[in-house]
């Protein structure tokens, strides 16, 4: 069974990927923060995450950027997420590593679907190697 982890600090949204990612198969973690995050990416190593950018403690652009500088991670399917383009955007969510961004001021279904469509590349961590995160 593949896992994912939703780290998210809007019970709604966080409610929304955990039910969508279900529905697909995934078991399913999820943290508040920043910091509970990367603890349980760590611990569970899911396969695919889904970050909101603007996150207590540790931001989402930093929990992104330290799970892709590990290998265990190479190949997971990292999500940004964020509900404006006001402060990050497509292009700066690739700087930091993810795969795709969404934004979720396009609505629960548009959300649903462009994430729907990025489950069917079947991402894999390697459950296999230790964790070493290395600083950025």
């Amino acid at each position: 069974m593949q896992t994912a982890l939703v780290v998210d600090d809007d019970v709604f949204w966080k409610g929304v990927f955990r039910d969508y990612l279900e529905e697909k198969g995934f078991r399913v973690y999820t943290a508040c923060d920043g910091f509970g995050g990367l603890s349980k990416a760590i611990r569970y190593k899911p396969d695919v995450i889904i970050v909101d950018y603007l996150l207590p403690r540790v931001d989402g652009s930093y929990v992104v950027r330290l799970l892709r500088s590990s290998e265990v991670f190479k190949n997971a399917g990292i999500v940004l997420t964020s509900f404006t383009e006001d402060i990050v955007n497509e292009y700066w969510a690739k700087e930091f590593g993810a795969d795709i961004f969404i934004k979720k001021s396009e609505g629960v279904e548009t959300v649903k679907r462009k994430l729907g469509n990025f489950l069917i590349l079947n991402f894999e961590s390697d459950k296999s190697k230790t964790v070493e995160i290395n600083a950025v």
